[in-house]
């Protein structure tokens, strides 16, 4: 899908997913990455690339997504939690 059509944001989100799924945290922060700038207001997409710094032993990093993940939707708890 991302060949014929790189636009496609949620195309981005899931292949982060799977990479993750495959322990390919860097190349899934790639494609996280591709998602924000498709849509930088995702908080789901910044969320999953939270994880992937926090797993990847790069707190600084998990800290600025999950505060734009808050910034995004101050109810996430989620994000408080980490």
């Amino acid at each position: 899908v991302i060949q014929l059509d790189p636009s496609q944001y949620h195309a981005y989100l899931n292949a982060g997913n799977a990479l993750a799924q495959l322990k390919r945290l860097d190349s899934a922060c790639e494609y996280f990455t591709c998602a924000i700038n498709l849509d930088p207001q995702s908080k789901m997409a910044f969320y999953n690339r939270a994880a992937m710094w926090t797993n990847l032993n790069k707190p600084e990093n998990a800290l600025k997504d999950y505060e734009k993940v808050i910034d995004l939707d101050s109810q996430s708890f989620e994000a408080y939690l980490n």
